[in-house]
C-alpha cells in the first residue's frame, strides 16, 4: 500500500497544496483559488 502525505496552506483567497509520497518525492504542488468546485475537483483526482 502506498502512503501519500498532503500539506494544505489555507489563505484568504487561495490554498497552496503539496502532495508527497512516502519517499519524500513531491508528486504535485499547486495554488488553487478558494472555490468549492475547484477544490472538490482537485481533491477527487488526488490518489
Amino acid at each position: 500500500m502506498k502512503v501519500y502525505y498532503m500539506g494544505v496552506d489555507l489563505h484568504r483567497r487561495f490554498c497552496q497544496i503539496a502532495v508527497m509520497d512516502q519517499e519524500g518525492e513531491i508528486l504535485d504542488e499547486r495554488r488553487i483559488a478558494n472555490d468549492e468546485d475547484l477544490l472538490r475537483e482537485y481533491f477527487q483526482q488526488v490518489p
